[in-house]
């Protein structure tokens, strides 16, 4: 990740980081949830979980580790802006 990319990012997301399988990922407020967003780059995203809190959101963003879905009680899987795929185990 280059710099002038991060910079970039960092105007949208916050927490970026690297993870494996999973591409640049980092956090993102959403009208109505709080998002981790994966598979970042200069002009767009693969998909995103969402969150009811940035709190869940930043905690499950940090311990997950790539593989799989994310910890937490994520609410749906927004994966490339036109598929949902809702949480099976959402309490």
């Amino acid at each position: 990740m280059t710099e002038e990319l991060m910079n970039e990012l960092k105007k949208d997301y916050s927490h970026i980081r690297e993870i494996p399988n999973r591409g640049l990922c980092g956090i993102s407020p959403m009208l109505f949830t709080v998002g981790i967003v994966y598979g970042l780059d200069e002009t767009s995203y693969e998909g995103r979980y969402c969150y009811e809190t940035a709190v869940e959101a930043v905690i499950a963003l940090h311990q997950w580790d790539g593989a799989g879905d994310p910890p937490g009680n994520w609410i749906v899987n927004k994966i490339r802006r036109n598929y949902d795929r809702w949480n099976p185990n959402r309490k």
